[in-house]
């Protein structure tokens, strides 16, 4: 039961490191894991890709806004 709960916390830490800390790089640490599944790895690689990738559209997007203003 213990181990359970141990495991319960591991995998909570790596998705918010994953996800508010690492991003991309994290992916090492989530590979190396045993607290999750192959099915599991694949799915939350996918998604942090996703998501990081709509992260650097919004910041491209953002800077380009920004700029914009500056100039006019």
């Amino acid at each position: 039961m213990q181990e359970e709960s141990e495991r319960k916390r591991s995998r909570l830490g790596i998705i918010v490191s994953l996800f508010l800390l690492r991003g991309p790089l994290g992916l090492t640490m989530l590979w190396k894991s045993e607290a999750f599944d192959r099915r599991e790895k694949i799915a939350l690689t996918v998604t942090v890709a996703v998501y990081s990738l709509v992260l650097v559209a919004a910041f491209y997007f953002a800077a380009r806004l920004i700029s914009r203003s500056f100039t006019l």
